[in-house]
């Protein structure tokens, strides 16, 4: 990955991730900034097949986390941001910043829940989701997962994209050197 697409994924993380700690929004205006970038800057070095994988790196960031969204698990900002951080870095390098993500996000989740005491409460919810999720009982997904919910466990999870790419690009440098 070109040294230019490397800082511009370094800034858009960093930007999103701060912004989404401080005001639990990540902008329209960085998301797109970071969508264009990734077409732009993929086509010039790549022509059409850098357009095609920045396109298509967009689409499969944006469907990783479609249905948590769409159950009310997560915001918007969230995966307009991994779609963009998929259009910079191709689909096939967003599934290690995918799986980075998780693990940073969940150990997160884990050290959030230890804190706030009510680890066991979350574990059989958890539970009863998956069943539903089985069942393909979208209603009472929705109803289960709202982030809005009153006492509802909420992460600034563009913080976590931005983490989980953060180490994909440490990843990145040490493979090169």
């Amino acid at each position: 990955m070109p040294g230019i697409l490397q800082g511009a994924l370094f800034l858009l993380v960093i930007c999103a991730g701060l912004m989404d700690l401080k005001s639990r929004r990540i902008p329209n205006w960085l998301v797109l900034a970071g969508l264009a970038t990734g077409v732009i800057l993929n086509g010039y070095f790549s022509g059409a097949a850098g357009i095609a994988s920045a396109v298509f790196g967009a689409m499969v960031g944006a469907a990783l986390f479609m249905g948590i969204y769409l159950a009310g698990g997560m915001g918007a900002g969230d995966v307009k941001l991994l779609a963009a951080v998929g259009a910079i870095v191709g689909p096939a390098s967003l599934v290690i910043v995918f799986v980075l993500t998780g693990l940073l996000g969940g150990l997160v989740a884990m050290i959030v829940l230890l804190f706030r005491g009510n680890v066991s409460t979350v574990f059989a919810r958890t539970i009863h989701l998956a069943g539903r999720w089985m069942q393909f009982d979208w209603p009472a997904i929705a109803r289960m997962s709202d982030r809005r919910r009153s006492g509802a466990l909420s992460l600034p999870y563009g913080a976590a994209v931005a983490s989980g790419t953060l180490l994909f690009l440490i990843a990145l440098r040490h493979q090169v050197r």
